[in-house]
């Protein structure tokens, strides 16, 4: 199952991204790009795939979008041959530019196509860089949300706030900032699903999220060593710049892993779900992985995937259910719809429904739904009590 798992970096952000996630983990990746120089120095560790040489000749597509589009529609059969061994894709890639604004959402389609699921992180330009960037980000962005089964936004000028405030910090400090903290949320998830553990997380595990957890999540991590650790790497994970605090009012579901060495207790395990009941509304699911390495004695490290929407087990029984009811119920009419990703608009067409009635009987099983709740689950695990 392992080696089904691969991640494609796409232009230059993208497959920089990758290749560093491969030096520091077991990870499988694929690295795409019009610009030959730039995977040169990749293919010890990565598989490369150069596209458009015949229109760009290996020098890449100078931020021409409408360009690298052309080289989109003509490789689906390469995309095709590099996915057909996934049972998931993890995608990286970095819009603004030609490469990755283009190549993603084909890659994606490719996917959807041959009912591989999508697992997309996306890095935005700096506001800085220009209406030109922007404008290309916010196609980009819309073609890739509306074919991936889950993404995730990482803003440079959040990751790079050191750049865009007075500092000495130098461009090159401030991108390799923003490329350390996205690999090392990503490696961190990876290591918790693919190493034994205690409270497993496996694969099986993450592409079920992807295909309940449709839309938007959010990644947050931490790491902290010695004595210290427990509240530091709780602090960082919640109340960071990206942490679980900044997105609590936009998560239905939690995924938490908790890394550790031999020397790992069980107080820092309670500790971290304590504070994330703590911080997060009651009603969120949180769904516990621990993982214990030696290698990691004397650091503890800590990852949250927040997903925005979460399609749970029973909202086909709740939707079969609900097609029973009068038809004054069920009318559902077709609304446009805006959000924001980042400071890109977004626009989608989603139904808008009736209100639902209180208490629904399931005719399909034996679960009863009240006011969204399967009350066949006891209280204290449904209310998240502890007991003691």
């Amino acid at each position: 199952m392992l080696e089904k798992f691969v991640t494609f970096g796409i232009g230059g952000c993208g497959c920089t991204i990758a290749h560093r996630m491969v030096q520091c983990s077991t990870m499988q990746a694929v690295c795409i790009d019009t610009d030959a120089t730039s995977l040169e120095d990749k293919k010890e560790l990565c598989s490369t795939l150069l596209i458009g040489e015949d229109r760009f000749e290996g020098y890449g597509t100078g931020g021409s979008f409408e360009s690298a589009n052309l080289t989109a529609k003509e490789i689906q059969p390469l995309l095709r041959e590099n996915l057909k061994e996934c049972s998931l894709a993890i995608i990286v890639t970095g819009v603004g530019g030609g490469t990755g604004s283009a190549i993603t959402p084909a890659l994606l389609q490719a996917a959807r196509d041959m009912s591989i699921p999508t697992m997309t992180f996306i890095v935005l330009p700096f506001s800085m860089e220009g209406d030109e960037k922007t404008r290309i980000a916010a196609r980009a962005i819309s073609n890739i949300t509306s074919l991936t089964d889950i993404y995730c936004v990482f803003k440079n000028d959040n990751l790079c706030g050191s750049l865009l405030s007075p500092s000495n910090s130098t461009l090159h400090e401030a991108i390799e900032s923003s490329t350390s903290q996205i690999v090392s949320g990503i490696t961190m998830l990876w290591r918790m699903i693919t190493k034994p553990g205690y409270i497993n997380l496996d694969i099986a595990t993450l592409i079920d999220c992807t295909k309940k957890g449709h839309g938007q999540f959010f990644l947050s991590s931490a790491i902290a060593y010695g004595e210290g650790r427990t509240q530091a790497a709780i602090n960082e994970l919640i109340s960071s710049p990206n942490g679980v605090e900044t997105h609590v009012n936009n998560t239905e579901c939690a995924l938490v892993g908790v890394f550790g060495g031999l020397d790992l207790r069980l107080s820092e395990i309670s500790e971290t779900v304590n504070r994330l009941n703590f911080s997060l509304p009651k009603t969120i699911p949180i769904k516990l992985g621990t993982v214990i390495d030696p290698a990691a004695d004397g650091s503890l490290e800590l990852v949250a995937i927040l997903f925005e929407h979460w399609k749970d087990e029973y909202a086909d029984s709740y939707t079969t259910a609900q097609s029973m009811l009068p038809s004054q119920n069920t009318n559902a009419q077709k609304q446009a719809t805006t959000h924001t990703i980042g400071n890109f608009p977004i626009s989608e067409n989603k139904n808008q429904v009736s209100p639902q009635p209180q208490a629904l009987k399931i005719p399909s099983g034996d679960s009863f739904i009240y006011k969204g709740e399967n009350l066949d689950i006891p209280t204290y695990i449904r209310k998240k009590i502890s007991i003691s």
